[in-house]
């Protein structure tokens, strides 16, 4: 990711978000995700979609990731359910964090949702 160009760069407490320039949010949270954290990664992606162009793919990198509040969790489902969201890609994710997503994607019934191994590989997916 730092050879990438960016539109925008956002810190929302010790996360980040970034839109590139190929219209993919780049999520970096650290550590866990408290209430007020998930309040400012809202605001970050509604600034994101205004200044993004038509419809947005998602990479999530959860190698640093932390676990989200309950109010966290209700903010990420609130996010999915919007149209502007094409494609979702998670790197990183331990094994019950991964069972966690994928039911939450399930009941969202996000078909373009995919869990990979590395960020080239999601990056890859995430382009075709």
């Amino acid at each position: 990711m730092s050879n990438l160009t960016f539109k925008k760069e956002i810190s929302a407490g010790k996360h980040r978000l970034s839109l590139s320039e190929d219209n993919i949010i780049y999520v970096l949270p650290s550590g866990s995700v408290s209430s007020e954290d998930s309040q400012k990664i809202r605001s970050a992606f509604l600034e994101l979609f205004d200044i993004a162009e038509d419809k947005l793919k998602v990479l999530a990198d959860l190698n640093n990731a932390g676990k989200p509040s309950l109010q966290a969790r209700k903010v990420a489902r609130e996010i999915l359910k919007t149209d502007r969201i094409q494609k979702l890609a998670f790197v990183g994710m331990n094994s019950i964090a991964k069972v966690i997503a994928k039911f939450m994607l399930n009941f969202l019934a996000k078909k373009e949702a995919r869990f990979f191994e590395t960020k080239e590989e999601a990056l890859s997916w995430l382009n075709e």
